[in-house]
């Protein structure tokens, strides 16, 4: 690999060039914003981090889905009115396994992307086109920031 990086590049500095266009390009694309040029012994890395609100996620979430969050049970162990919140989700409607809290793998209907102010738990309802999902399993996201949330629906 090095041999062919100095064959293509002739000068460090081509190469740095080179990475900066790139980087400039990935900030054009997707929002990110990279901090630093870090040279290690074999290649410059680029370190980069997620721009707070900015993510190639939010260009998907065109769907409106309603989230009842629950307020716990109150003192005769009744439960509580929920706060209803709209958000902006992305909903995949499609029949899949996945596995409930008590680990058991049970059918989705469905599974939605959402990055919620408040996250979503087990014990919140969802509504998306007038019809009420249970929550079976949630996940955080598999974007490195930890921003959003993999919901699969009853």
């Amino acid at each position: 690999m090095g041999q062919l990086l100095r064959y293509v590049f002739h000068t460090r500095a081509m190469f740095i060039q080179y990475l900066e266009t790139i980087q400039n390009i990935l900030i054009l694309i997707s929002g990110h914003h990279f901090t630093e040029i870090v040279n290690t012994q074999r290649l410059p890395l680029l370190k980069w981090r997620l721009n707070p609100g900015g993510t190639l996620l939010r260009a998907y979430f065109q769907d409106d889905i309603t989230v009842a969050y629950s307020n716990g049970p109150d003192q005769w162990g009744e439960p509580l009115a929920p706060t209803i919140t709209t958000i902006k989700a992305y909903v995949i409607l499609k029949i899949h396994l996945t596995k409930n809290l008590a680990g058991e793998q049970v059918v989705s209907r469905g599974i939605v992307y959402a990055m919620p102010v408040t996250l979503i738990e087990h014990d919140d309802f969802i509504t998306y086109n007038s019809i009420r999902y249970a929550i079976l399993n949630i996940s955080p996201g598999k974007d490195f920031s930890d921003n959003h949330q993999e919901i699969h629906l009853n």
